[in-house]
């Protein structure tokens, strides 16, 4: 992963509100995958450094797309994440929707 080009779509005061985003949708993954164990298991899911790794690089890829190719809105991008991110390591492919017009997961207005 090119970091230089990544850091080339946010900006300087962005970048905290980048890395929390990413955390929460691959701590969420984390979560979705502890919680698919069956319930008579008894062992507890393991996070290694190369899957932390791997998910990571997951989330700059499709963030590199979405704001890179698709110009997208950091927000935007962070709303949709983590679907984006359990489609990917269960094998389903995503597909960003193309609308010019975005509101918030759960905003009822």
């Amino acid at each position: 992963m090119d970091y230089g080009v990544f850091a080339s779509l946010v900006t300087e005061d962005q970048v905290a509100k980048v890395v929390r985003g990413f955390e929460a949708a691959i701590m969420a993954s984390f979560a979705t995958d502890q919680a698919r164990l069956p319930v008579v298991s008894t062992r507890e899911l393991r996070i290694t450094h190369a899957e932390m790794k791997r998910r990571t690089e997951m989330c700059m890829r499709m963030f590199k797309e979405l704001r890179g190719d698709l110009k997208w809105g950091v927000d935007r991008i962070l709303d949709r994440l983590p679907a984006f991110l359990r489609c990917e390591l269960d094998g389903i492919p995503w597909k960003p929707d193309d609308r010019t017009i975005w509101t918030p997961e759960g905003d009822t207005r």
